[in-house]
């Protein structure tokens, strides 16, 4: 189930705004809540099956991510695996197409609610969907900051 989508514009190459986005050093600059970001695997970030942990405000762990899918410079979908809540698969869709003067950034998020949330989808879904969405917009107004539409 769709949570929340945006496309961007972004005056840059993929190759560029990808460099920029995926060094984790830099998450903190775009991705709300986030302090920090580390790889928690052996080996290159760049392969399925990577993990990357954000830490929040205060220490707090917001989760670690496996990146379920790579294609260099044009899509990365990260997976989150969830112990407790109505969602124990959560997905991370980010493509990078080239457009005539950048790149259309999409970041799209989805989600299965588990056993007995399913009943609760009509609740549910649209809370989670409004928390997902603000996130995903605070997410999108930091991108567009970094990346001017003049530069």
């Amino acid at each position: 189930m769709k949570l929340a989508e945006f496309r961007l514009e972004i005056k840059r190459t993929p190759k560029e705004l990808w460099t920029f986005m995926f060094d984790l050093r830099n998450v903190p600059k775009w991705d709300p809540g986030v302090v920090e970001a580390r790889q928690t695997s052996e080996g290159p970030l760049e392969k399925v099956g990577a993990m990357i942990q954000t830490i929040g405000e205060g220490g707090i762990d917001r989760g670690t991510a496996r990146v379920a899918e790579f294609e260099m410079y044009r899509r990365l979908v990260l997976a989150l695996d969830r112990e407790k809540g109505p969602i124990r698969l959560l997905t991370v869709a980010y493509s990078f197409e080239p457009i005539a003067d950048g790149t259309l950034l999409t970041r799209r998020v989805e989600g299965d609610f588990v056993g007995i949330w399913r009943l609760l989808v009509p609740i549910l879904a649209p809370r989670i969907s409004q928390r997902v969405e603000k996130d995903s917009r605070h997410e999108a107004a930091n991108i567009a900051s970094l990346f001017p539409s003049g530069s």
